[in-house]
């Protein structure tokens, strides 16, 4: 089944190689900076986001 539906496929990001460069010469990432790591949306800034997921979950 993956072989179908992979097969032929290609990359449509011209720039992909380049910024893929330049995150592997880079010296942080995403996992480096705390922000990532510790903050989190409250439900109301969730709701207010108007999201089809949560809109689901709380029935809206």
């Amino acid at each position: 089944m993956n072989q179908k539906i992979y097969a032929n496929r290609f990359s449509t990001d011209c720039f992909s190689d380049y910024f893929n460069d330049m995150a592997r010469k880079s010296k942080l990432g995403l996992h480096d900076y705390v922000t990532y790591q510790t903050e989190k949306a409250t439900v109301e800034e969730l709701k207010m986001q108007n999201s089809y997921f949560i809109n689901g979950l709380y029935k809206r």
